[in-house]
């Protein structure tokens, strides 16, 4: 599935990550949640930070990433386990992913992010603007897509110690939130 995986893929998202590692004008540490193979985000960002961590919950995903990826890490876990990693992170991002867990594994997630965030640390994600759950298909696959809407997610990362920075549509029609740690 891993390779197989790459050919549903195009570059949207890169775009979207370098602004973000561009902000800090630093070598910095990066934490992909829901890395996939590596194709193609984790190949364009890993070779201009510090540190880039991939997680991934399917291990031909592991392999592929390792394969795809040699100069970056790669975990298989769940992203809903993010307390499990350690370390401090400049840029944590999920493109794609998180809103594919249901709303309490996203808090779950969420939460796990904002603990491991550095001062002024970026928080970027996908989902939906408005509140709901969606059904539908990447190639072959069915996917669910739950969205607690903007006005949700940007209170329940407040109580988290984020504010957002800019929540709007990218490229691909993907709505991309971006928070700060500020607390």
């Amino acid at each position: 599935m891993g390779h197989t995986y790459d050919s549903l893929r195009s570059d949207i998202g890169i775009k979207d990550i370098l602004d973000q590692v561009n902000v800090f004008q630093r070598k910095i540490n990066v934490l992909d949640l829901g890395c996939g193979t590596g194709h193609p985000i984790a190949k364009a960002v890993s070779p201009l930070v510090k540190r880039y961590c991939g997680i991934d919950n399917s291990q031909p995903k592991v392999d592929a990433y390792l394969d795809n990826v040699p100069n970056a890490e790669c975990l298989l876990l769940d992203i809903s386990n993010i307390r499990q990693i350690s370390g401090r992170w400049d840029l944590i991002f999920s493109w794609g992913s998180l809103c594919h867990l249901p709303i309490k594994l996203q808090k779950q997630t969420m939460v796990g992010a904002a603990n491991l965030l550095s001062f002024e640390g970026r928080f970027l994600f996908t989902g939906g603007k408005e509140a709901g759950k969606r059904t539908g298909t990447v190639g072959e696959y069915t996917v669910h897509q739950y969205s607690m809407g903007e006005p949700a997610y940007t209170k329940f990362l407040a109580e988290q110690g984020m504010k957002l920075i800019n929540a709007s549509y990218s490229e691909g029609n993907n709505y991309v939130y971006i928070f700060m740690k500020i607390a």
